[in-house]
């Protein structure tokens, strides 16, 4: 399956009874505060199984079984990043993000 779709958060995902990959994408403009002092990226919650690339580099793996939280450090000096998280979609698990993604930054 290769999509090009936008996904909407609470929304039944697409691509229910199928195994695939679900590759979403962001370009994330950086406060001056994150780029200043640095930060944490959070997604609140993970179900099923992927790969959360920063710039092209790994930085996360969540493993089949429950939802979990991943947390990413940014680096400082940037304006912004590029975020790539790689879900593997099998028609048994729920592959979803069902919590928030955000940065938190230090006090």
């Amino acid at each position: 399956m290769n999509s090009s779709q936008t996904v909407f958060a609470a929304a039944p995902s697409p691509f229910a009874g199928v195994e695939d990959y679900l590759t979403l994408m962001a370009e994330v403009s950086l406060t001056a505060k994150v780029t200043a002092k640095g930060g944490v990226l959070v997604f609140d919650r993970v179900s099923g199984d992927g790969t959360l690339f920063l710039n092209g580099r790994v930085v996360a793996q969540k493993k089949p079984g429950s939802a979990a939280q991943l947390q990413v450090p940014l680096p400082t000096g940037v304006r912004g990043v590029t975020l790539v998280l790689v879900l593997h979609v099998q028609p048994e698990n729920r592959t979803r993000l069902p919590g928030l993604v955000f940065v938190e930054t230090p006090a």
